[in-house]
């Protein structure tokens, strides 16, 4: 939604994990009084916030780290028509640093690709800019996906392929059944759409959008 008006997709078990740090706007979490699980994140302190989606816990690592737990959304004031969603908080993204502090909350930037992603691209730098870590949502798959592969701020759905030595930068998003070939580097605030492949040592740019089925080669 071009206004971001804030929807949740609640934490999901087993199915979204968390890995974690930079800013956003989606649902802001906490880690208090929750059980380790096997995860990664980047802040021991995390949490989520943004206008769409905001995802659940980390995904399995062989280090045992906190999860993260969603706590509030944050909608801009222009926006914003109701002070609870799915029953928790809901914040004007102008005033969300006074009620949740950026020391001991990260964000989840959960918006479209809308103006070629770039609209995503500017809210998580405001977000940044006041201070806040982000976490990236990666969906619980039997294929292995390295910590050192996954930027910050990153949506990585169930089903994709992500092979040895592919890279991918800050804010990008993958999308179910997508393809990511061995040494490909995608850059920051790119998206990818169900079925695109990205064949091995190729690369995309940043802000770039590969459609549904769509094909990159070297």
């Amino acid at each position: 939604d071009r206004r971001g008006e804030p929807t949740v997709v609640e934490p999901a078990g087993d199915r979204e994990h968390v890995q974690g740090a930079v800013p956003g706007e989606v649902a802001v979490a906490d880690e208090k009084d929750i059980p380790d699980r096997p995860g990664l994140h980047r802040r021991r302190e995390g949490a989520e916030l943004g206008r769409r989606l905001a995802g659940g816990r980390e995904r399995p690592t062989a280090e045992r780290t906190p999860q993260h737990r969603v706590v509030a959304f944050t909608v801009d004031k222009q926006f914003f028509t109701a002070k609870e969603k799915a029953g928790l908080p809901v914040v004007a993204f102008e005033d969300v640093a006074t009620h949740y502090a950026p020391k001991q909350h990260a964000l989840f930037v959960a918006m479209g690709y809308h103006d070629l992603n770039r609209i995503r691209a500017a809210r998580l730098a405001q977000a940044k800019a006041l201070g806040y870590a982000s976490v990236s949502v990666i969906g619980h798959d039997e294929s292995t996906v390295e910590a050192d592969q996954i930027g910050q701020n990153c949506l990585v759905l169930e089903g994709r392929s992500i092979q040895p030595g592919a890279r991918i930068a800050d804010d990008v998003w993958v999308f179910t059944g997508a393809h990511v070939g061995h040494h490909a580097q995608i850059r920051a605030h790119a998206w990818l759409a169900s079925g695109a492949v990205v064949g091995g040592a190729s690369v995309v740019g940043e802000g770039c959008f590969v459609g549904l089925n769509a094909t990159v080669g070297h």
